[in-house]
């Protein structure tokens, strides 16, 4: 029996790595508060993290080593380590929290999760459960309003964006009708949510990576057409009911106004702040290019050492108002924050996830579902890239940088170790290598006896 018709008995320590992935992934705990429960409920999290980092010890002791991922253990490392020597050490802690825990569900999900049936569930539930998810519960507001950071259009929009790409790729991945129409109907709903948010730049992000998506596709450009037909009926019935009323900033009435003024000349208050940050984040970065000036601590260095032109005429009167303000630009933030140093092992996360997927890419046909039950394996990592290219656009206007990223690069690289072990256990599957080949068949023409 392969290992694609099993249904493998869900052990305590993949349960716990898969109710952290939950955790983290839904907010299920804030849900469930907004929803009455009581103040306890916030304690999950902790307790999903403590009994992972038990049964890490029960592995380490039984089995002498856990597998890690050098790039995320260094770079998380560095930002535990660093938030000791930030400039505001109260604004890094939540930094040094958050490295701590992503770290914990690297190791935890590298080490506890084998089997290839747990593992399609976590790559389904960064890749489509997730927006799934948060799609309906932010689609009439535009933002999802129990979760600190997707209450804001923007931030919700960026996801949409993804959710756009990445359930596409999981509706053109799966064998299974069921999935594949889950697939679908998620996708088109994010298209739905994206105009909700009403967030200009998450639009033309998302635009960018479906035609990324649509130029990677080897075949069944035919379903990515209808459903980009799709998508733009629902965009356009979209724009038409959505208002930017209660979208939490200043924005016009007529969704399609609003899409239209990004080529034109930006007056309001929210651009010109975004430019001035950026403005000032770049000077803290040529101050201090080495190691940045600490996690959180961009703004607050900023409004006590610097005064005049370069903090503007609003920052410039009241240096406080620049305390806490986002630098809507995850690049700009890494080198403000954490310098050259920081920025390169952010940079080092991002190459060896396009070196995973353009690895799988490289070494599987578009048929090919041998890694993960019901899944073509090539079009699962394009979903990957398509996301993390949406990902990336995204952070050049908003500060996107939070487990949405950390999901994409772990799974990413449990879903590039069930494809290496597949590789080892069926080799014929795989690519040969030509010269390789060649020395097989000389070989064996060797072996026949002659006369």
């Amino acid at each position: 029996m392969s290992h694609q018709t099993l249904n493998p008995r869900m052990t305590a320590k993949v349960g716990a790595v898969m109710a952290l992935w939950a955790i983290l992934l839904f907010s299920l705990h804030w849900f469930l508060l907004a929803r009455g429960a009581p103040q306890f409920i916030l304690r999950a999290q902790t307790a999903a993290a403590v009994v992972v980092a038990v049964m890490l010890g029960v592995e380490l002791l039984s089995r002498g080593r856990l597998e890690n991922l050098w790039p995320v253990t260094l770079y998380t490392v560095f930002m535990i380590v660093y938030a000791t020597q930030s400039y505001n050490v109260i604004e890094a802690a939540p930094y040094s929290k958050g490295a701590q825990l992503f770290l914990l569900m690297a190791v935890g999900t590298l080490t506890l999760v084998r089997h290839p049936s747990h593992i399609r569930t976590i790559v389904l539930m960064v890749l489509l459960y997730r927006f799934a998810w948060y799609g309906p519960i932010g689609l009439m507001f535009g933002g999802v309003r129990f979760h600190s950071t997707l209450a804001n259009p923007d931030r919700f929009g960026a996801l949409m964006a993804m959710g756009v790409v990445a359930a596409a790729s999981v509706g053109m991945a799966a064998k299974e009708p069921w999935l594949r129409k889950l697939g679908w109907t998620v996708s088109l709903l994010s298209a739905a949510g994206l105009v909700s948010s009403f967030a200009r730049g998450a639009f033309l992000v998302g635009g960018l990576a479906v035609a990324f998506l649509w130029f990677r596709l080897d075949g069944r450009r035919v379903a990515l057409s209808v459903l980009i037909v799709m998508a733009a009926g629902i965009v356009f019935v979209a724009g038409t009911i959505f208002t930017g009323e209660g979208r939490g900033r200043s924005v016009t009435t007529n969704w399609f106004d609003e899409l239209t003024s990004v080529t034109e000349t930006i007056e309001d208050t929210d651009a010109e702040d975004r430019r001035l940050v950026w403005r000032i984040g770049w000077q803290v970065f040529k101050d201090h290019p080495l190691l940045g000036v600490g996690h959180g601590s961009w703004s607050v260095y900023a409004s006590e050492h610097y005064s005049g032109p370069i903090m503007g005429e609003r920052f410039g009167r009241r240096p406080d108002m620049l305390w806490g303000r986002a630098m809507h630009n995850i690049y700009l933030e890494s080198l403000a924050e954490r310098g050259l140093v920081g920025f390169m092992l952010f940079m080092a996360l991002l190459l060896d996830f396009w070196r995973r997927t353009h690895a799988i890419r490289r070494g599987s046909s578009a048929s090919d579902t041998s890694v993960l039950p019901g899944l073509r394996t090539r079009m699962i990592a394009t979903g990957f890239e398509a996301a993390m290219l949406a990902f990336l656009g995204a952070g050049v206007l908003y500060n996107v940088l939070d487990e949405t990223f950390w999901g994409l690069i772990i799974a990413n690289a449990l879903f590039h170790r069930a494809w290496l072990r597949q590789q080892r256990r069926a080799p014929s599957q795989g690519r040969r290598h030509p010269i390789r080949s060649v020395h097989a068949l000389r070989t064996a023409a060797a072996r026949v006896p002659r006369g």
